[in-house]
């Protein structure tokens, strides 16, 4: 259902897209506003007969499908290479630079931090990075004579028995690349490509953080996005469910979407978006919640918060900079700071939730 003025301000249908025609015009509808509501009630049926795109027929739709994300692309001028997913539509784009990025990896294990590293390198094909190790003393002395061929390290020495924001932002202060990737010591890329497919997400309209899709060793999903509207204010969207098998539901695993929480183990965010909402609150979210607070002052900020499938990370869970404290302090802040977001997601809606979230 679309207001007739916003329909005829775009041009209405275009018969160049047909069997996509209502894609095309969706595309195009938001470009031009952000004020689109889903309605939480089943007000249609779609038929399903032997023809019908539904039940999986007329494979030429897809063509003119394509041609229109591709119109979309261009007219936010992003340069992408198409790819049939078999979920999903895509388009990798096609880098117009090569930015420098900061991997900023708070750690108090020389165990983790040494594997973290050599994952790192030995599965990142882009090649323009930085690595920041935030680690004490003990740790820098004994990686710093070990890794000497290393021009990409810089360790950032921190002494503070702080917590995981504080170090992030002792890490983001002295990283020199335009987009710093936030990242756990017990992290290490799946996908060989997996910053690429990170950092072109930035280059959308308005998006102000990215978070991969993390996977456990055993190939179930850590994280595919997060929701709020959670007893424990959050909940991780597709958690324990497996990571290669799509849940039998249109919304799956394998769409990049719009989020409303990113997953500290993981976030790609602009250097200057992460100082222009004043990186992690270590004050108010020292031990818990602090990816929540700041992904919520990103969206309020007017940007976008973004989960992509398409950078796939392992956690192997043995994080070494964990909470020291009950996280009561940072609870009670978020519920009053972001009372609310947390009473409705407006990316995951309630039935959504007794879906597919196992743990509801």
């Amino acid at each position: 259902m679309y207001r007739t003025s916003i329909v005829r301000q775009v041009g209405g249908f275009r018969s160049q897209y047909d069997f996509s025609q209502d894609y095309d015009l969706a595309l195009r509808i938001s470009d031009i506003t952000k004020n689109i509501r889903h309605i939480e009630r089943v007000l249609y049926y779609w038929r399903t007969i032997p023809a019908s795109a539904a039940a999986g027929a007329k494979d030429y739709a897809r063509i003119s499908n394509m041609a229109a994300l591709r119109d979309w692309y261009a007219r936010h001028d992003l340069e992408p290479v198409m790819e049939k997913k078999i979920y999903a539509n895509y388009g990798s784009l096609l880098p117009d630079t090569n930015p420098l990025v900061s991997i900023i990896i708070p750690s108090d294990s020389y165990e983790n931090l040494m594997t973290c590293m050599e994952g790192l390198l030995c599965n990142t094909s882009y090649k323009n990075i930085e690595l920041i190790p935030v680690t004490n003393d003990q740790i820098a002395n004994a990686i710093q004579p070990e890794l000497t061929y290393l021009d990409q390290l810089h360790i950032c020495r921190n002494n503070n028995d702080s917590g995981f924001p504080e170090r992030c932002n002792f890490g983001a202060a002295v990283a020199n690349g335009e987009i710093v990737i936030f990242l756990n010591d017990d992290a290490v890329p799946q996908s060989k490509d997996w910053i690429e497919r990170l950092i072109e997400i930035l280059r959308y309209p308005e998006v102000g953080g990215v978070s991969p899709l993390l996977l456990n060793p055993d190939g179930m999903i850590e994280y595919a996005g997060m929701f709020t509207r959670n007893p424990g204010l959050v909940g991780a969207t597709f958690h324990k469910m497996p990571g290669s098998i799509p849940v039998p539901h249109p919304y799956n695993q394998f769409l990049m979407r719009d989020v409303s929480v990113l997953c500290g183990a993981c976030i790609a965010i602009s250097k200057s978006v992460f100082d222009e909402i004043g990186g992690f609150d270590a004050v108010n979210t020292p031990t818990a919640y602090s990816d929540l607070d700041l992904s919520l002052r990103l969206i309020e900020a007017g940007f976008r918060c973004v989960y992509t499938p398409h950078s796939i990370v392992t956690l192997c869970g043995n994080h070494s900079v964990g909470s020291k404290d009950e996280p009561d302090q940072a609870e009670a802040y978020c519920r009053k700071r972001w009372g609310t977001y947390l009473q409705k997601d407006p990316f995951f809606t309630n039935s959504m939730q007794e879906m597919l979230y196992k743990e509801f």
